[in-house]
């Protein structure tokens, strides 16, 4: 009987000791549990913060690419022709528009894509300076008349 109640001792003393470390386990998982619920929260935080400054940085970009194009002129209309110029034809509008018109007026100037909305993809024109751009955009609006596309070249 001494030797069973030494084994059972024992095995108490093993369930013990197994007990104890399953206790100091169990505290550094809980540990590391809430170390890892701080770090969470500190990335959620960060990450909140890089939300706002993205935003806020395509809002800028927005406001930037709108302020770039404060030097543009869009014209519509204009069919396309094989081999054409298109600062040529802004010439010709010039014309039609009574402006002065000097190659050095415009930064660059290009036809868009062609989309499925419009017959003809539009010019758009960048001047080098906005005054440029409003005595053509005045011109424009005080037509009286609507020009056409016959106005500007005669084959259309």
């Amino acid at each position: 009987m001494d030797t069973k109640f030494s084994d059972m001792q024992s095995s108490i003393s093993e369930l013990r000791s197994d007990f104890c470390q399953l206790s100091e386990s169990f505290d550094s998982v809980k540990a590391e549990n809430v170390a890892l619920k701080q770090e969470c929260a500190l990335l959620k935080a960060i990450n909140n913060e890089i939300k706002l400054d993205v935003s806020q940085l395509n809002s800028k970009i927005h406001e930037l690419e709108q302020y770039s194009r404060n030097d543009n002129l869009e014209i519509t209309g204009v069919p396309v022709t094989q081999g054409e110029n298109v600062y040529e034809i802004m010439a010709r509008v010039a014309r039609v528009l009574s402006v002065r018109f000097h190659d050095g007026d415009i930064a660059i100037a290009h036809r868009l894509q062609s989309s499925k909305r419009t017959l003809y993809p539009s010019i758009v024109a960048k001047f080098v300076s906005r005054r440029t751009r409003d005595v053509w955009l005045t011109a424009a609006r005080a037509v009286k008349r609507r020009i056409c596309a016959s106005n500007i070249h005669q084959e259309f």
